[in-house]
């Protein structure tokens, strides 16, 4: 059994058969506490050196003041350490045990700090947190940062601010345009935190917008038809050349023409979008290029008025599509026909002087030296002549208004006088309506009138009807005058009913060609067919009777029956 013995170091062992080995283990333990007990005093040392008692002497009553703060009432903790217990411990148990107390009043010196100091600090901080909150709400504001590329542009305070503007300034773009506008470039909104006198003004950020997009819509002339943009120029001389340019093609070449437009013409300095810039000859083509053009081959009855009426065009605007006064078209030729992208009204004016015939005439002389049906002239009949100045409107080519300035009477018409013969003519006396089935109604009657704006004298009734309707003897006669009047009653023929009365029906379409001059024909015979001929403005039949012994014509409606 082995037996214990005192162990140098400070305890009791187990003394061992194998005392050799039992010595070894002694002697490493004796040397381990050698150096630990070395240890100590290099840290004693160290510690006076840097006077460490003195600092903690004058730290000690900073430290009990903090930490009395921190501990409840009838505490027994003390800052400074009881050593007493700590005499035959090992170093690093006294020392773990310093470290533990240290640790202990570092902490319980900061707790007290904070409970001494706290009741002034956060009242302290609250006043000043909402002071300096007040503050930066009346100086600060979130807001958006509106940039056009790397161009800082305004600042607005809300996404809905920049909507609102922005659709008002692509609204004032568009109204100078017919169609709308949006803007090219995209502007990038980011949150920036600003002083509130750096928002920009509302008119302001939309003057900025505006001008920002200057290299998109541009500042220029804009030509304005009947309020619609046509195009736009930086040089408005060119709007005025163009419109005289495209007036021209409306001009007759009378001498002294005037013309003007009818159009509303506006001339406007402004903003508008780039893809209505013009140039000169684009403005030109707009007028004189069809929108969707096609060929009509010219044929041998065509006119440039029936060609143009056809297309529903204006003859100026037919010879601006083929570049050509197309004065001389021929069968076969080629013509570009269509609808323009706009098209001037033209209004000229101009006077003009030409002759107006005076037509003669016919005086009957009733004579029983001829038989009844014969005529014979005495004298020959010839027009006479005024010269007539008129002002004459038209629009696009078309008169819409002629009217006299003066009249002067360059020759007398003379008279025709025809013999007629009366020799054994027995009148009824009665006269019928002079169309078939009783057709037709008096569109002028007899007497005073007033005729294309000129005041004169109707010598007969003028009975309107249908093209073609058949035209009867009022009563039985002879043919004494049948043939054409070319500015008088056209296609007329004349009976004599041989009581002293005369028929005329003119501006017959045709006559019948059975009947002569000579002629007999009875009562309610077809004669002829309502037409237009002479000088005429619609279809009717011209009935008059003259009474050869008064020499005056009289209204024949209350002698027909």
């Amino acid at each position: 059994m082995p037996r214990s013995i005192y162990s140098p170091i400070g305890g009791k062992t187990e003394w061992s058969r194998n005392t050799g080995s039992d010595y070894a283990v002694v002697r490493k333990q004796s040397q381990k506490r050698k150096k630990r007990s070395n240890l100590e005093k290099l840290l004693v040392r160290t510690a006076r050196k840097l006077k460490i008692d003195k600092l903690l002497k004058n730290l000690y009553p900073l430290a009990e003041f903090f930490v009395e703060k921190a501990l409840p009432e009838n505490s027994s903790f003390s800052v400074k350490p009881k050593l007493s217990h700590l005499q035959h411990t090992s170093f690093f148990y006294r020392t773990s045990f310093l470290l533990r107390h240290a640790a202990k009043v570092l902490c319980l010196f900061f707790l007290g700090i904070l409970k001494t100091v706290m009741p002034i600090i956060i009242p302290a901080a609250g006043v000043a947190i909402i002071v300096f909150s007040i503050w930066a709400a009346s100086t600060f504001s979130i807001a958006l940062d509106v940039r056009l590329g790397d161009e800082h542009v305004a600042y607005v305070p809300d996404q809905q601010s920049f909507d609102d503007i922005r659709a008002s300034v692509e609204n004032r773009i568009y109204s100078s345009g017919e169609s709308e506008y949006m803007m090219e470039s995209i502007p990038t909104l980011s949150f920036v935190i600003i002083e509130k006198d750096q928002l920009t003004d509302r008119g302001e950020i939309a003057e900025t917008l505006y001008n920002s997009y200057q290299e998109y819509i541009g500042q220029s002339y804009g030509l304005f038809i009947d309020g619609q943009l046509i195009g736009t120029s930086k040089n408005d001389a060119d709007f005025t050349r163009v419109l005289d340019e495209i007036s021209s093609w409306y001009l007759s070449g009378e001498k002294g023409e005037k013309y003007s437009i009818v159009n509303s013409i506006e001339i406007v300095r402004d903003t508008y979008p780039k893809n209505y810039e013009r140039s000169y000859d684009e403005l030109l083509d707009l007028f004189r290029t069809a929108q969707n053009p096609s060929v009509h081959k010219v044929t041998k009855n065509d006119t440039l008025e029936s060609i143009a009426e056809k297309y529903g065009i204006s003859v100026p605007v037919l010879s601006m599509l083929n570049n050509s006064d197309l004065s001389d078209i021929s069968s076969g030729d080629n013509l570009t026909v269509g609808t323009p992208y706009f098209e001037l009204r033209v209004q000229t004016s101009y006077q003009v002087t030409y002759s107006e015939v005076i037509p003669y005439e016919t005086k009957y002389i009733y004579t029983d030296s001829l038989y009844e049906g014969t005529t014979q002239t005495k004298q020959k009949g010839s027009n006479g002549i005024y010269e007539v100045t008129a002002e004459v409107r038209e629009v696009n080519g078309v008169e819409t208004y002629r009217a006299e300035v003066s009249q002067k009477k360059v020759k007398d018409a003379v008279a025709r006088q025809i013999l007629v013969g009366t020799k054994t003519i027995a009148p009824s006396g009665k006269f019928i309506w002079p169309l078939a089935n009783g057709a037709g109604y008096v569109s002028s009657g007899f007497g005073n009138r007033t005729l294309r704006g000129v005041a004169n004298f109707h010598r007969g009734t003028d009975i309107a009807a249908p093209y073609g309707t058949k035209i009867l003897a009022a009563d039985a006669g002879v043919v004494v005058e049948y043939g054409y009047q070319k500015n008088g009653l056209g296609n007329y023929l004349a009976i004599d009913h041989g009581n002293g009365i005369l028929s005329y029906y003119g501006h017959c379409s045709s006559l019948v060609k059975s009947i002569s001059k000579g002629s007999k024909v009875y009562q309610g015979q077809v004669i002829a067919y309502v037409g237009s001929t002479g000088n005429s403005t619609g279809n009717h039949v011209h009935f008059a009777l003259y009474n050869t012994e008064k020499k005056e014509y009289f209204d024949a409606l209350p002698y027909i029956s």
